[in-house]
């Protein structure tokens, strides 16, 4: 079982709010991310736990 499956459902939905709460804040000061942005920060988060999944096992 991974660390999130672990944690449970509630948790997971207070991580994605806190994520979306941080998200809404960084683009009311710095603008809206563009979808290049995204991708990358997408495929930056699948190597790092790629990383972190396999060190675990």
């Amino acid at each position: 079982m991974t660390r999130r499956g672990a944690a449970g459902p509630a948790a997971e939905k207070l991580r994605a709010e806190a994520l979306g709460q941080y998200l809404d804040e960084w683009e009311a000061r710095h603008g809206l991310l563009a979808v290049a942005d995204l991708a990358r920060a997408t495929a930056d988060l699948a190597l790092s736990n790629r990383a972190t999944n396999k060190s675990a096992t």
